[in-house]
């Protein structure tokens, strides 16, 4: 079973900041926090957190950012023109 085309980029603004989140979020906690009984429920605030403002913020920013993309480079890979 495939999505359906429109649901392209909030699933892409989802999984990025999904990604992100848990990625940034787990070195974050890591990094200021000391890894102890209380690392759990520390990182899986700041995973929260994280995907709160970032699932909106990437909601804006990716299909914006793909169009870019899509503008400054050239069909056809890398071929010379």
């Amino acid at each position: 079973m495939k999505i359906p085309c429109r649901f392209r980029y909030p699933l892409q603004s989802l999984l990025i900041s999904l990604s992100m989140s848990s990625v940034l979020s787990l070195v974050f906690t890591l990094v200021h926090g000391n890894p102890g009984r209380e690392f759990a429920s520390s990182w899986l605030e700041s995973f929260a957190i994280g995907v709160a403002v970032g699932f909106p913020v990437s909601r804006l920013v990716v299909p914006r950012i793909i169009r870019l993309c899509e503008r400054i480079t050239r069909p056809g890979g890398d071929r010379p023109e």
